[in-house]
C-alpha cells in the first residue's frame, strides 16, 4: 500500500482506537488489503464482519501492513569500521584471512593499507559481501601504478555509500580513498576517508604530504558532516622520540583546526618481526637484551562532536594490529523482527483436506464455459478449506537469520529454562540452557538435512554452505537502491526491467511482419481451418528446390492440404524421406488433446515443490495434497480453456523478485538484479497439457530439427556437445580444417515478437482455435516486483515468451526452428552443420584451405545477421566467439563488431582447445575441484558428518559430473595409455581427501581409498564417470537418439548365454581425447544392449569397475 505505517497505526492517529474483534472468512479483497487493513485506512478500527471474495491478492493477511513498517524495537547504532596494514594481499592465504576477520567482527567499512597491488588489480579486487573503493588513478605520484590503499563496504551499506574524489589532490602524494555515507531518511550522513603514508626520509616528500592532508581534512570538515579518517599515518602520537614528532605535532594542528580530534590508543599497533637492541652502547657487539621495537603508528581522526570508541584487537596476521573503531551515528535502525501471516501447510493433513474440499459445492464448474469464472470457484473452494484447516498465524521472524524448524521437546525445554531463568534457580537454569544450546544444534542440523534432501543439488548446497560459514552477508535486497523510498524502488526496478526488453527490441526492425502468405477462411463454429491453394510462384522453371531446399509443391503441401488427384508423379523428398504428397497427404491441422481427472493428478505429482507463491497465494504443496478431488475441477479448467481458446487472466500476471547478480556490481543500479518471474502453480498445470500436446505434435510431423538439444525429451547437453566434437575430430583426422562460431543473443527470451511468433505457429498448422489459444497465452500478460514487502504497481509485457512459464522454452524453439535450415550448407569445398541448445546456436564449417574456411564462416555469420534482423532476434557481436583449426588467426565481420579466432572457445559451460579437447575445462575443474574440498574440509571443523556427505555430493561431485560424460575421457581399460592423467588424477585426489575429511582419516593412517570412499559414500572419478556415460549412451541407443546414430554397429555375436551382444565401433578410432570412443568402449565392455533399465546400466557399471580397477 502506499501509506507506510501500519494500519493500527493509522488508525490510532485518525481517531480513537478501542478494542476490536476481528473474523475473517477471507483473508483480503481484490486490492490485496486484509480487512482490518481496509477499516484501518478509513477511520476508527472497530468490529468488522468481512465478507467472502474470490480474488486473493499474492500476500496473507495483514502481511502488508506488517512489512510496511510495523517492527519491533528501534535504537541507535553505530558503524564499525577497521584498519589494518595487511603487508600485500598478494601473499598467500591474506585475502582469506581479511575475509575471515571480517566476518567475524560484522565490519561494516574497512580500510586495508600498503596492498601492494596495481589499481587494475584493485578495482576487481573482491571479497563476499563487500564493494571495493579504490583511490583515483593519478600516474604523476611517486607510485602512482600501485594503490597503497582501498576500503572495503559492506553491501547492506554500500547501498549508502558515494565516492568523494573532490575531496582527493589532483597529485597522488598519499593514496586516499573518501567515500560518504548518505541516506537523509535513516538519519545516516558521514564522511569516511581511508589513508596510507608510507615512510619515508625526505623532508620535502614529508612536506608535500602533510600540505596534502591538510587540504584535504579540511575540505572534508567543511561539508558540515561527521567525518572519520583513519589508516597507517607512520606517526606515533605517544613516542615523544619519534623520528617525526614534530610532524606529529604539526598534525595534531591540523586536526584541531578541522574540528576534529585524534582516537587515543595506548595498545601499540605495530611490532617488529625481530628483535633488536635499544641500549645507547658504542660498540655494535654488546650482550644487552633485545626487545621487539613497538609503536602506534596505525591512528584515527573524528569529528569533535562524534561519539566514538577504538580497540586494539589481538589478532595481527602481519606486523601490524587491526584498529576497530566504532562511530555512533543518528541513524535509527529496525530491527529485523517483523510480524508476518503465513498457513501452515505442512501441519495440514492432506485426507483432511481432501474431505474439507469434498464438501464444497462444485457444481458451477461444470455449469460453465468461461474459464475465468471456472478459475475463481476454484480458487474460492480451495481457500475456504484453507481457513478451516491451515488459518494464517502470526510469526516474528528475523531475516538475517537461517530458518530453523524447533522440535516440541525442544520448545518445551526452552519454555522449562525460561520459568527456571524466572524463579531465581541458577543451577537449573544453567543444566536446562545447556541441554537447549545441544537440542536446538540437534533441530539446525536436521534442519539442514531435510533442506538437503528436498533440493541436493550444487546451488542449494553452495547456500547452505555459506549460511552455516556466515558468509552470505549482502545476500538480501537493500531497503531501497537510487531513492529512499521503498516504493519508488520497487516501481523503479519494474519500470527497469520494462523498459530494458523494449529498448532491445527496438535495436532491431523485423521485415517478416506481414501475413502469412497463404490465406485462410476459419469457422468459429468447428475451430477448422480451410487453406487455399497458392499460385506457383513466378519464377519457377522446373528447379526442384527453392532457397529452404523446399520443392514448391512440398511448400504448398506444408501451407495446407492438397487434393489426391495433384499427387501423381512426384518424386522429389524432403529432409525425412518423404516426398511432398506424402507429406500433404498426412498433413492436417493441430488440436489440442484433451485431458481427464487421471492426467491432471500425474502431472500434479510432478510439479515440483516451491515456496514462492504467485498471485492467487496459493503454494505448489496445496494443489498435490489436495489432487483427488481437485483433479476432476482443474482438468474441467484446462477442457475448457482449450476448447474456447481463452486463458484465465489471472494466469497472465506474474510477480518478479529481482535476485542480486553478485561478483562486485553496484546494489544501488538496477542492473545489478536480474528478474526471476513467479507464475501461479495452477498455470503451470495447463502448460503441462498444452506443452505434451504440442511436443506430440511437433514429433509426428518433425517440425523441430534435430539439431536443436534445448528443452526436449531425451535431449541433453552432453549429446549435444558429444555430436559436435565427433563431427570436429573426424573432419580433423581427414585433414580438413574446422571454424567454430558461437553465437549470443541477447535476452533471446524476453524480446521475441508476437506477431512474428503466430505465424510461425500457423505455419506448423496450428490454426483456428488452438492458435487463438495461443495468442491469448501471449497477450494482455502484465508484471509487478516484489522488493522485500513492497509491491509495485503492474506494468504491461507486449514481448517475449513468459519467464518461469513451461511453454515458453517451447514457444523459442518454435520462433528458431528454421535457423538450422538457413545455416547448413553443402559446397565442394566446404560444409557446415548446426548444433542448438535453446538460444545457444553454435556453427561448425569444414573447408579444405584456410581462405574458404573464412570465406563460409563470413557468409554464415551474416545469414545469421539477417536471419535476426527477419526475426526480431538481437545478435551481439561483441560476444560472439571464433575457434578454428587453421595456423593462422582467422577473423570475421559480425554486425560490425570484428571477431577474432582465439585458442579456445567455451560452449555450454565446457571448453574446448584447437584439437578440440576438453583439456582447458578439465584444468579449470582440477582447480575448482580443490578450492571445494578445501571448503569442505573448512566445514568440517564444526560440522558433523552426516551434513559433510550431502555438502560433499551436492558441492563436488555435482561439480565434476555436470558435464562429465562430454568432459571427461576415463580410462576405460586399465591397460588403455591414459589421456590427460596428471590432471584427471588432481580431480579423483580432491574427491579421496574429501571422503578422508568425512571420515576423519589421514594418510598416515594407511586406509585403503576404496574403503574410504565406500564409508563417506563418494565414488572415485572413474566409477561416478563411467556409470554417468553408461546411463547417457543406453539411453540414447535405447531411443535411438541423435546420439545413437555417430555409432556403427559390428555383427552381432552369440554368446555362451545364447544371448546376442551388439558391438559398437569407435566413431574417430585413435583419439583418446574423444568422448565418444570412450561411449563405444562402455557399450561394448559393459554389454549395455542387455540391459532392460537404468537400474539394470548403473549395477553393470559398478560390477564392470569393480572388476576392472579394484581388483
Amino acid at each position: 500500500m502506499n501509506s507506510y505505517g501500519p494500519p493500527l497505526h493509522l488508525a490510532a492517529v485518525s481517531g480513537h482506537l478501542e478494542k476490536f474483534q476481528i473474523e475473517i472468512k477471507n483473508p483480503a479483497n481484490n486490492l490485496g488489503e486484509p480487512p482490518p487493513h481496509s477499516t484501518a485506512i478509513n477511520g476508527h478500527l472497530g468490529k468488522s464482519q468481512v465478507e467472502k471474495t474470490n480474488d486473493n491478492y499474492s500476500k496473507p493477511p495483514l502481511h502488508l501492513a506488517a512489512d510496511s513498517g510495523q517492527y519491533s524495537v528501534s535504537k541507535y547504532t553505530s558503524i564499525k569500521t577497521l584498519t589494518l596494514n595487511v603487508s600485500g594481499l598478494k601473499s598467500y592465504g591474506r585475502i582469506d584471512q581479511v575475509r575471515n576477520l571480517l566476518i567475524k567482527h560484522k565490519i561494516d567499512v574497512a580500510v586495508l593499507t600498503e596492498t601492494e597491488i596495481s589499481h587494475d588489480m584493485a578495482k576487481t579486487f573482491n571479497i563476499d559481501g563487500y564493494k571495493v573503493f579504490c583511490p583515483p588513478h593519478f600516474t604523476t605520484g611517486p607510485r602512482g601504478k600501485e594503490a597503497g590503499v582501498i576500503t572495503l563496504v559492506a553491501k547492506d551499506v554500500a547501498i549508502y555509500a558515494i565516492e568523494r574524489p573532490d575531496l582527493n589532490n589532483k597529485v597522488d602524494t598519499i593514496p586516499t580513498v573518501w567515500i560518504q555515507l548518505k541516506n537523509i531518511k535513516a538519519g545516516l550522513n558521514c564522511i569516511i576517508g581511508g589513508v596510507y603514508r608510507r615512510n619515508r626520509k625526505s623532508t620535502d616528500e614529508v612536506k608535500k604530504e602533510f600540505l596534502q592532508l591538510q587540504q584535504q581534512l579540511l575540505g572534508a570538515a567543511q561539508s558540515n558532516k561527521t567525518v572519520l579518517v583513519l589508516g597507517d599515518i607512520n606517526i606515533d602520537h605517544n613516542n615523544p622520540e619519534h623520528k617525526l614528532a614534530k610532524e606529529a605535532k604539526d598534525l595534531l594542528a591540523i586536526v584541531e583546526a578541522a574540528n576534529m580530534r585524534h582516537l587515543p590508543n595506548k595498545v601499540p599497533t605495530w611490532k617488529s618481526h625481530g628483535f633488536h637492541r635499544i641500549c645507547k652502547c658504542s660498540s655494535r657487539v654488546c650482550g644487552c637484551q633485545r626487545h621487539q621495537l613497538t609503536s602506534c603508528i596505525d591512528n584515527a581522526y573524528v569529528s569533535l562532536e562524534a561519539k566514538a570508541s577504538l580497540r586494539v584487537l589481538d589478532e595481527t596476521m602481519t606486523d601490524h594490529y587491526p584498529l576497530l573503531i566504532n562511530l555512533q551515528t543518528n541513524r535509527v535502525v529496525k530491527t529485523k523482527l517483523k510480524s508476518i501471516w503465513f498457513r501452515d501447510i505442512a501441519q495440514m493433513s492432506a485426507l483432511d483436506f481432501e474431505n474439507a474440499l469434498g464438501l464444497q459445492d462444485w457444481s458451477s464448474i461444470y455449469e460453465s464455459n468461461d474459464p475465468n469464472d471456472i478459475h475463481r470457484t476454484i480458487l474460492s473452494n480451495v481457500n475456504s478449506s484453507l481457513d478451516k484447516l491451515a488459518p494464517f498465524k502470526e510469526i516474528k521472524i528475523r531475516k538475517d537469520k537461517p530458518k530453523l524448524s524447533l522440535r516440541k521437546d525442544t520448545l518445551a525445554a526452552m519454555e522449562a529454562r525460561n520459568n527456571a531463568r524466572k524463579s531465581g534457580n541458577k543451577d537449573l537454569y544453567k543444566l536446562l540452557r545447556n541441554k537447549v544450546t545441544k537440542m536446538v544444534k540437534r533441530d539446525e542440523i536436521q534442519g539442514v538435512l531435510n533442506r538437503l534432501g528436498k533440493n541436493p543439488g550444487p546451488k542449494n548446497s553452495w547456500k547452505e554452505a555459506k549460511a552455516y560459514l556466515g558468509s552470505a552477508r549482502g545476500d538480501a535486497l537493500p531497503e531501497t537502491t537510487t531513492n529512499e523510498d521503498p516504493q519508488k524502488t520497487a516501481e523503479h526496478q519494474n519500470e527497469y526491467f520494462i523498459s530494458k526488453i523494449l529498448k532491445l527490441a527496438e535495436s532491431t526492425t523485423s521485415s517478416n511482419t506481414g501475413p502469412l502468405p497463404t490465406s485462410t477462411d476459419t469457422s468459429t463454429s468447428t475451430g477448422t481451418t480451410k487453406v487455399k491453394m497458392q499460385p506457383w510462384p513466378s519464377d519457377f522453371k522446373g528447379s526442384p528446390e527453392n532457397n529452404h531446399g523446399e520443392t514448391p509443391l512440398h511448400s504448398a503441401a506444408i501451407s495446407g492440404h492438397l487434393e489426391k488427384s495433384q499427387m501423381e508423379n512426384m518424386k522429389p523428398e524432403n529432409n525425412h524421406g518423404q516426398t511432398p504428397l506424402h507429406s500433404a497427404a498426412t498433413s492436417g491441422t493441430f488440436e489440442f488433446n484433451f485431458v481427464n481427472a487421471s492426467k491432471i493428478t500425474k502431472i500434479i505429482s510432478n510439479l515440483k515443490n516451491t515456496k514462492a507463491l504467485g498471485v492467487d497465494n496459493i503454494a505448489t504443496e496445496v494443489w498435490k495434497k489436495g489432487k483427488i478431488t481437485l483433479s476432476g475441477p482443474i482438468a474441467r479448467l484446462c477442457n475448457v480453456s482449450m476448447a474456447t481458446g481463452i486463458v484465465p487472466d489471472l494466469f497472465k500476471k506474474a510477480i518478479v523478485h529481482p535476485v542480486y547478480k553478485g561478483h562486485g556490481k553496484d546494489p544501488r543500479d538496477p542492473a545489478s538484479y536480474r528478474p526471476v518471474a513467479i507464475l501461479p502453480a495452477l498455470s503451470k498445470i495447463l502448460e503441462n497439457v498444452v506443452r505434451d500436446s504440442l511436443l506430440s505434435w511437433f514429433k509426428q510431423k518433425n517440425f523441430l530439427p534435430e539439431s536443436q538439444y534445448g528443452f526436449r525429451p531425451d535431449k541433453s547437453v552432453a549429446m549435444a556437445l558429444t555430436v559436435a566434437q565427433t563431427d570436429w575430430i573426424n573432419a580433423k583426422a581427414r585433414n580438413e580444417l574446422v571454424g567454430i562460431m558461437a553465437f549470443d543473443l541477447s535476452s533471446a527470451f524476453d524480446t521475441l515478437d508476437h506477431s512474428l511468433l503466430l505465424r510461425k505457429l500457423e505455419s506448423a498448422n496450428i490454426k483456428g482455435i488452438p492458435l487463438k489459444w495461443f495468442q491469448s497465452y501471449l497477450s494482455d500478460r502484465s508484471q509487478r516486483v516484489l522488493w522485500n514487502s513492497i509491491i509495485s504497481k503492474y506494468l504491461p509485457l507486449n514481448k517475449g515468451v513468459p519467464q518461469g512459464s513451461i511453454l515458453g522454452p517451447i514457444l523459442f524453439l518454435v520462433m528458431i526452428h528454421d535457423m538450422p535450415k538457413c545455416l547448413t550448407r553443402n559446397t565442394e569445398s566446404t560444409s557446415s552443420k548446426v548444433v542448438g541448445y535453446a538460444d545457444d546456436t553454435t556453427v561448425y564449417v569444414k573447408a579444405k584451405n584456410p581462405e574458404h574456411l573464412r570465406q563460409e564462416l563470413q557468409a554464415l555469420g551474416q545469414i545469421m545477421v539477417d536471419y535476426c534482423k527477419e526475426n526480431g532476434l538481437v545478435l551481439n557481436g561483441q560476444k560472439t566467439q571464433l575457434l578454428t583449426s587453421a595456423r593462422k588467426e582467422i577473423e570475421i565481420n559480425i554486425n560490425d563488431d570484428i571477431v577474432k579466432s582465439n585458442t579456445t572457445i567455451s560452449l555450454l559451460g565446457l571448453e574446448y582447445d584447437k584439437n578440440f579437447s576438453t583439456a582447458p575445462y578439465l584444468r579449470k575443474l582440477a582447480r575448482e575441484a580443490n578450492t571445494r574440498a578445501a571448503l569442505i574440509r573448512r566445514l568440517s571443523f564444526g560440522m558433523p558428518n552426516c551434513l559433510l556427505r550431502p555438502f560433499a555430493n551436492g558441492l563436488l561431485m555435482g561439480k565434476i559430473l555436470a558435464a562429465a560424460p562430454a568432459a571427461i575421457p576415463i580410462r576405460i581399460d586399465p591397460n588403455d595409455k591414459p589421456y590427460l592423467a596428471g590432471i584427471l588424477d588432481e580431480i579423483d585426489k580432491a574427491i579421496r581427501a574429501t571422503a578422508r575429511t568425512i571420515t576423519r582419516t589421514k594418510l598416515t593412517d594407511k586406509v585403503r581409498s576404496e574403503v574410504t570412499l565406500l564409508k563417506a559414500g563418494l565414488k572415485s572419478l572413474t566409477e561416478a564417470v563411467s556409470v554417468t556415460m553408461a546411463t547417457l549412451v543406453w539411453k540414447a541407443r535405447k531411443d535411438m537418439d541423435t546420439l545413437g546414430f555417430i555409432f556403427e554397429k559390428k555383427p552381432s555375436i552369440r554368446d555362451n548365454r545364447s544371448k546376442y551382444s551388439e558391438k559398437l565401433c569407435q566413431p574417430v578410432p585413435g583419439h583418446p581425447e574423444l568422448t565418444s570412443n570412450k561411449m563405444a568402449q562402455i557399450w561394448n565392455n559393459l554389454q549395455l544392449n542387455n540391459a532392460k533399465s537404468i537400474a539394470d546400466v548403473r549395477a553393470s557399471a559398478l560390477e564392470w569397475y569393480r572388476t576392472n580397477f579394484q581388483n
